[in-house]
């Protein structure tokens, strides 16, 4: 039975090489240069069980066996990808939640680590659909000389509440994440009116609302609006004109 798997995993493996063209000879695990690993699309294409990015930087005590490496690897987690340069290796692999320190201490058993990164890929994930989602509002169209309101709303549910009353601007913010002063002036500096109404909603957003109206060539006015209700209620006495 052995025999049969072995040999089902030859034929398989020729197979495999076969549809990449690749020559009988060459290794299907290889190290790549640093430059050439794929780290910063990390988020694209991630699946279910990827809940972790994790990227060790270490020196092997002994040559690298590059076959048992990736065995290894691969009963942890997967997008594996190794890289090689300035004297160190550099290990790139997805794991499931709780298991993001299991390559650590695989790869610690072979050498000296000099560098760790751990992402959560989940809580990018989420963060990187909420920006594209507040991106993708239907937002309230403005004319010139109109009066355009920009809002900060903490999360869809109340951005799309301000979009869907007029708001021509959505800031991404809240109590726990205040938006920047140039993350405020980008939310209105395109609008093709000078006339702007800022909605901080937030007593921690105020200053920085003020500080972005400061730096602007448009005429705006910041509404000092400490909650989201407060915003809301501004938007109902809104008139464009």
């Amino acid at each position: 039975m052995a025999r049969i798997r072995l040999s089902l995993f030859f034929i398989l493996e020729g197979m495999l090489r076969a549809a990449c063209r690749l020559p009988l000879d060459q290794p299907l695990i290889s190290v790549q240069p640093l430059s050439a690993l794929g780290i910063d699309d990390s988020l694209d294409g991630i699946e279910p069980g990827q809940d972790w990015e994790v990227v060790v930087d270490f020196q092997p005590a002994q040559t690298l066996n590059l076959e048992s490496f990736y065995n290894q690897l691969e009963s942890i987690g997967t997008s594996i990808q190794l890289g090689e340069g300035d004297g160190m290796y550099r290990m790139h692999i997805h794991v499931s939640d709780n298991r993001q320190y299991e390559p650590i201490d695989y790869i610690r058993s072979l050498g000296s680590i000099s560098k760790v990164a751990i992402e959560n890929l989940m809580l990018q994930m989420e963060a990187r659909n909420s920006t594209h989602g507040i991106e993708e509002l239907r937002l309230g169209p403005v004319e010139p000389d109109q009066i355009a309101p920009v809002a900060v709303a903490p999360g869809m549910g109340i951005a799309r509440i301000f979009a869907s009353l007029g708001a021509a601007g959505i800031i991404e913010g809240g109590q726990t994440m205040n938006p920047s002063t140039q993350e405020i002036l980008a939310s209105f500096e395109n609008l093709p009116t000078d006339k702007v109404i800022l909605l901080p909603n937030n007593k921690n957003i105020i200053l920085a609302a003020k500080q972005a109206a400061e730096l602007t060539v448009k005429r705006v006015a910041v509404l000092p609006s400490v909650s989201v209700p407060q915003g809301i209620a501004a938007m109902f006495s809104w008139e464009p004109d």
